[in-house]
């Protein structure tokens, strides 16, 4: 995409996805994001200003780097009661939300192992 994609864009990919497979029980968030992990210094260092896949990153237009990686508005996990409350605004239900934030994860860790 050529801006930076907002909550509002990852709350219509979670009902897209959730349309697709028929019910949110098969959705899940998971943001591959390292609270802290890196300083910007020690990022670039490693991957370039682009970041690990620059080869994809490259693609997503000028708004990707270190600072602006993520949602705009889930820039943390500080940022999650923001996501629920977006999901509920959405019109998923509190057993729904619940879902996408984890306990079909967890559904899932324990029918598989």
């Amino acid at each position: 995409p050529a801006k930076r994609p907002t909550l509002t864009d990852l709350v219509d990919a979670v009902a897209y996805v959730a349309d697709l497979v028929g019910d949110t029980e098969h959705v899940g968030i998971g943001t591959d994001h390292g609270e802290d992990a890196y300083t910007r210094d020690q990022w670039e260092c490693a991957w370039g200003a682009r970041g690990l896949y620059p080869s994809v990153t490259g693609t997503l237009g000028e708004w990707y780097g270190f600072d602006t990686r993520s949602v705009q508005g889930m820039e943390s996990i500080s940022c999650f009661p923001r996501l629920t409350e977006a999901l509920l605004t959405r019109g998923f239900s509190d057993s729904a939300v619940l879902g996408i934030l984890g306990a079909n994860f967890m559904r899932l860790f324990g029918e598989v192992w």
